[in-house]
């Protein structure tokens, strides 16, 4: 297939510390255009990180969401890495995205199920 970009969804509940978890993979490849957005299902792995700091669950839910939604909805504006780059930069809150990494890559599918494994690694 090619070269395709991922970015890690990440949980940091405190900037400054620089301490985050991640919570989902988003993979966007130009060529064939493939843009698809995975996120856990459950919040245990916040839980495990930033023990015994209980963050609301709900809130976490909802923007884990709002990011998925907001790819898959407006999927036609983010045809390339420039744009994404600029979602990327304008998270202002708790949930925020990585810089975009290359990879190489012949399935999206299979290669966004090995992302999500190896890098947050639980449905729950």
């Amino acid at each position: 297939m090619g070269t395709a970009y991922y970015f890690i969804v990440q949980y940091c509940p405190d900037a400054s510390q620089q301490e985050a978890a991640n919570v989902g993979i988003v993979l966007f490849c130009p060529e064939p255009f493939y843009l698809q957005t995975r996120t856990a299902k459950g919040n245990g792995r916040i839980r495990r990180f930033f023990q015994p700091v209980d963050p609301d669950r709900a809130r976490i839910n909802l923007t884990k969401h709002s990011i998925e939604n907001r790819l898959k909805a407006d999927r036609d504006s983010f045809r390339d890495l420039a744009s994404l780059e600029r979602f990327a930069a304008r998270r202002a809150n708790a949930m925020r995205l990585t810089a975009a990494r290359a990879i190489a890559i012949e399935d999206p599918d299979a290669e966004l199920d090995r992302l999500f494994e190896r890098l947050v690694g639980e449905e729950e």
